[in-house]
């Protein structure tokens, strides 16, 4: 993946999220903690009427190249950057289905397991 294509310069900040993987045993544990933080970053950009973009570096990346470019150690694992910019529009909010059309709620014991 090339940093110099336009979609890298169209947002104002750029944020790397990266995870020390010392401190995970779990396999996913560092992923799924960096996806949080990702996600609640996107939600208070949101908040804040900035403009955000999720881009995925883990694998389309080579890691040794990014962390030396950011300086960061080599336990240093780089998830994903996000783009984050005042939106030229804001679109039209989409129709939501009510929920009970896309959810299906299960009744179970739980006094079973």
């Amino acid at each position: 993946m090339s940093f110099d294509t336009e979609i890298w310069k169209q947002g104002s900040v750029m944020i790397y999220v990266a995870i020390d993987e010392r401190l995970y045993a779990e396999k996913y544990s560092a992923a799924m903690d960096a996806a949080a933080a990702i996600q609640n970053m996107l939600l208070m950009a949101h908040y804040l009427e900035l403009g955000g973009c999720w881009m995925y570096l883990s694998e389309l990346t080579n890691q040794n190249k990014l962390q030396k470019k950011l300086g960061l150690k080599n336990y240093f694992y780089v998830y994903s950057v996000i783009l984050l910019g005042y939106p030229a529009e804001f679109p039209k909010e989409p129709c939501r289905k009510p929920l009970e059309k896309i959810v299906r709620f299960i009744d179970f014991d739980l006094n079973g397991l």
